[in-house]
């Protein structure tokens, strides 16, 4: 995937973090990753969950969206870019076949218009949505919500080869200046787990659990800003996304059964 010469997607995420020759595979079940410079993200680069490390057979002929590979219950069927998918249950699958025979997803291009399909019964299930814009649906005894743990986290970053951020006092200050509880409390209703400045939930055995929990100290934070010569503070850009979560359409589904609609959500 790192290799300039392959035309693999994924240069597109590992350049500058990951060159050509940089992995070696220590045992059967081991592989050492030598990165260019250190990326928190690189576990996320080439897990299963980003379509730029995606498998494929070396024989395999796209185009990808209309010849699907996939061995689960269901099969692609249609593929509209941005408008929706639609699946069929896998008569081939191994295992115990799908409930549903048919199952409808539809692209949307902001999650405002998502929820105003769920809530006009346009649609059955909706995979997830903000705390902050779908605080109607979460008082809307006409909905069930289901939650589930899991490593789902958002990352501040900090430039460390310039400015303020160079000096690892100005960022410890910072992380001692948040009050988590309050963050979990207020912009989540409850529903997050406090963390604790590590991409890694405590669910993955690669998580350091004998690190004590960071908790707000702002007379530790002010300390530290003031041996790092900030002491009176300094001014940064911070620069965010324009959408919901990220520039991508979103997606809601319709699951037939017995050419009957599935219960509404």
């Amino acid at each position: 995937m790192s290799d300039p010469g392959a035309g693999s997607a994924a240069l597109s995420v590992l350049k500058g973090v990951l060159s050509k020759d940089s992995a070696k595979a220590v045992d059967d079940h081991t592989v050492e990753f030598h990165l260019d410079a250190p990326n928190g993200n690189f576990p996320y680069y080439v897990s299963s969950n980003t379509y730029n490390a995606v498998i494929l057979p070396a024989n395999f002929s796209g185009p990808y969206e209309k010849t699907f590979m996939g061995t689960g219950v269901l099969k692609l069927e249609k593929y509209t870019p941005k408008v929706g998918a639609s699946f069929v249950r896998n008569p081939d699958y191994w295992g115990e076949k799908s409930l549903p025979d048919r199952v409808q997803f539809a692209f949307y291009a902001d999650q405002q218009a998502q929820l105003l399909a769920m809530q006009g019964r346009q649609a059955d299930v909706m995979g997830d949505f903000t705390m902050q814009g779908g605080v109607s649906m979460l008082t809307n005894p006409q909905f069930k919500m289901l939650g589930t743990k899991s490593s789902s986290h958002r990352q501040m970053h900090m430039r460390c080869n310039a400015g303020p951020f160079k000096d690892k006092r100005v960022r410890q200050a910072l992380a001692l200046a948040i009050d988590r509880e309050v963050i979990v409390q207020g912009l989540f209703r409850g529903r997050a787990t406090v963390g604790n400045d590590s991409p890694f939930a405590p669910v993955f055995p690669s998580s350091d659990l004998t690190v004590p929990q960071r908790r707000i100290d702002i007379a530790k934070a002010k300390q530290l800003m003031s041996e790092a010569g900030v002491a009176n503070g300094f001014d940064i850009t911070l620069t965010t996304e324009s959408t919901w979560r990220f520039p991508t359409s979103r997606s809601s589904c319709r699951t037939r059964r017995r050419r009957s609609a599935f219960a509404s959500s």
